[in-house]
């Protein structure tokens, strides 16, 4: 097959040149504007500046163009139509064909690939216990992705405790801190009230002991403040040098203008029975004290319980999920190989020996009352039919021989009889050829005798001879026909 050539055709009124080789006039022509749409139409994908873009150049008589007249007379451009444009410049019929090739090898290659992706995606080319094996994996996966969550659940509880009992701590930190300043400021007072030596040396003694125990409880607040805590922390840090320096004043004072107090009786009064009850308060407040660092210490057990109980439970949980997860797998693997594989294993083996014609095969699962017993059943009713069929076909056999003996016999019966009559007829056969032997050989000497007197007689007699001689050798030849026949019949 030719290619179909790209080329323009070669005519002598023909004149091809590219689109950028034209004449401007041919170019500005309303001719060539009004084709130019036809043109872009025709080659969306070519510019105005392609190499292999050809317009023809056509006269007013050139055959295949359109007549059209033109408005330039310097032009005289007959533009052809976009289907003769196209005819030139559409693929070669061989490309046309190889991509049409191409494109259906494409197609099949595709459909192959996706079949073959279905056939690995079909579960008819698993095995029943992979099969098995397959639903304890996803049942596995299930059980360990739901301990996980129990797991990730209890981690985030004891996260959540642990940040309440520091939370805790901390408050009752700052509680104890708040206790003591007050406790503190209390004493200052009680110090305000009696500024005497005496109640000086006293309080000044219960000033240290409570600045001891408040500077203890801030350290205390320190190690237990968060980060998102820091700047209140620094807030009470400044508030404690702040009220330690106004006490220091304060005990400054009292040493100063102590002893210049006068105190009344009545106001004396007061102070015993002020100090009496700061006495009182403070075995109430120690009590408070005893059992806040009781509560403390319960809710400091209690939190590590918690922790312990947390651990064992999450410890628990997993340990369960990976016993859960083997176990479900060997279970899976011994049912599956005990339960379903090997005894249809067993069914496949009885099938296949009934398939090979082995009759005398013991049925396995004849007892069992799942569906192996439904197919050790069917199994049965196949061994028996193959059974029937076999006694049939022997019959049949049997049958069919007995037919061929008494055939035989018949045969053979007629052979004997046929071989009778022929040995009959040959024998009269010979007896006649016998008596015309004798006549002739008496007409052959009375011939003899009276030769003289007919030669006619002579030659009669010679050829009478000669016929009882032909009998003779077609009984002969009959004879051994006979013989043949019968040992044919006979060997039949």
């Amino acid at each position: 097959m030719s290619r179909r050539s790209t080329a323009p055709p070669a005519s002598s009124r023909v004149r091809w040149m590219p689109a950028w080789h034209r004449p401007a006039a041919s170019r500005s022509t309303p001719c060539a504007r009004a084709t130019e749409p036809m043109r872009r139409e025709a080659f969306p994908h070519r510019g105005e500046a392609s190499s292999s873009l050809f317009i023809p150049c056509l006269s007013p008589t050139a055959p295949g163009g359109r007549r059209r007249t033109c408005p330039d007379e310097e032009a005289h451009v007959s533009h052809p139509s976009p289907r003769r444009l196209l005819r030139h410049h559409r693929p070669a019929r061989g490309l046309r064909r190889r991509r049409y090739h191409h494109r259906r090898r494409q197609g099949q290659s595709a459909l192959m690939a996706t079949n073959r992706g279905r056939r690995l995606m079909s579960f008819g080319n698993v095995r029943i216990s992979a099969k098995i094996l397959l639903v304890v994996a996803l049942c596995s996966l299930v059980t360990i992705a739901v301990a996980l969550t129990g797991s990730l659940g209890i981690v985030r509880l004891s996260d959540s405790l642990s940040t309440i009992e520091s939370t805790s701590r901390t408050a009752m930190a700052a509680t104890k801190l708040n206790q003591l300043a007050l406790t503190l400021n209390r004493t200052e007072y009680i110090l305000a009230a009696d500024p005497t030596p005496d109640n000086l040396r006293e309080t000044g003694k219960r000033i240290e002991a409570e600045r001891r125990d408040l500077t203890a409880a801030l350290d205390r607040l320190k190690g237990l403040t968060g980060t998102g805590q820091t700047d209140l922390l620094k807030d009470i840090v400044t508030g404690q040098a702040a009220y330690l320096a106004s006490q220091n004043d304060t005990i400054a004072k009292v040493k100063e203008h102590g002893a210049s107090v006068e105190v009344s009786e009545g106001q004396m009064i007061i102070t015993e029975a002020a100090m009496t009850s700061s006495t009182v308060a403070g075995r109430f407040e120690r009590a408070v004290q005893a059992y806040t660092a009781h509560a403390e210490a319960d809710a400091a057990v209690i939190f590590e319980h918690a922790a312990t109980v947390r651990s064992t439970a999450q410890t628990a949980m997993l340990a369960v999920a990976i016993l859960g997860t083997v176990g479900g797998f060997v279970a899976g693997a011994l049912l599956g190989h005990l339960g379903i594989s090997k005894p249809l294993g067993a069914s496949v083996d009885c099938l296949r020996r009934l398939a090979e014609g082995d009759t005398e095969l013991s049925v396995y699962g004849r007892d069992r009352r799942d569906e192996i017993g439904a197919i050790a059943a069917t199994l049965e009713v196949f061994r028996a039919n193959m059974l029937r069929n076999r006694a049939m076909e022997a019959d049949a056999a049997a049958a069919a021989r007995k037919a061929a003996a008494d055939k035989a016999e018949a045969m053979r019966g007629l052979a004997d009889s046929l071989e009778s009559t022929v040995a009959d007829v040959v024998a009269t056969l010979s007896s006649a050829s016998e008596a015309m032997r004798t006549k002739s050989q008496s007409m052959s000497s009375m011939s003899k005798a009276a030769s003289a007197q007919a030669v006619t007689v002579a030659c009669a007699a010679r050829n009478a001879s000669g016929n009882v001689e032909s009998v003779a050798s077609a009984a002969e030849e009959m004879t051994a026909s006979i013989a043949e026949i019968s040992r044919r019949v006979t060997h039949a």
